[in-house]
């Protein structure tokens, strides 16, 4: 079965025990060169509560637990580099208690349906559950964990349909959610390495999906 393959969604979470979002304000976030003044975009807030930064390659938000970098298409390892690692550079004080990798995939299906190719992914006959509910109308999904470098990788896979108005049908394709999650008990060194190692990450998340999209096409 032929697919097409799109990754709309790309993040690093950082969970701390406290933080404090007002500290991002936008005066200070051009003067440490997080940004320029120029690149801010008008969905962007400040407030005491949170933060929301948006310019043309990232969004990142704030709150009094967690700080996130999500990557727009044009956005890479240079904004990891220039956003994420020099706010924790500069933020010493923060106790992270935990660093997560977000990537989200589509697979949709070409002149054929989500159902065809939910069950095409991940029905089995030898599979005690599924064979329980082999019916025509049955969508099927699945879950994987397992080690990955220094935290634990788990994927979930699903098939989602999109509606406008909840009547007419818009859009459907498997989702491939992978979360690369890392429990720390240090301040920003460990933090430092770990989102050094952003690439390795990208690279595991499209190799994986790269394979399935490979024997799809067999």
């Amino acid at each position: 079965m032929n697919v097409t393959l799109s990754n709309p969604f790309r993040s690093i979470v950082l969970i701390a025990n406290t933080f404090n979002p007002s500290i991002l304000r936008e005066s200070w976030l051009i003067e440490n060169d997080i940004i320029a003044k120029d690149d801010f975009l008008e969905d962007t807030v400040f407030s005491s509560n949170g933060v929301q930064v948006v310019s043309s390659k990232f969004v990142l938000t704030a709150t009094d637990t967690h700080l996130q970098l999500m990557l727009k298409e044009s956005g890479g390892v240079l904004e990891v580099n220039n956003v994420l690692l020099k706010l924790v550079g500069l933020l010493k004080h923060v106790n992270y208690i935990a660093v997560g990798f977000n990537f989200d995939w589509e697979l949709r299906p070409i002149n054929d349906s989500n159902l065809n190719l939910a069950r095409l992914l991940f029905y089995s006959e030898q599979a005690p559950v599924y064979s329980l509910l082999n019916q025509e109308d049955a969508y099927f999904g699945g879950y994987v964990s397992c080690n990955f470098l220094k935290g634990r990788m788990k994927l979930d896979m699903k098939p989602r349909v999109l509606f406008i108005d909840n009547e007419k049908k818009q859009d459907e394709f498997i989702h491939f959610n992978f979360n690369y999650h890392h429990d720390i008990n240090s301040k920003s060194n460990e933090v430092i390495e770990i989102i050094g190692l952003w690439e390795q990450y990208v690279k595991d998340s499209n190799d994986r999906v790269d394979s399935v999209v490979s024997k799809l096409s067999l």
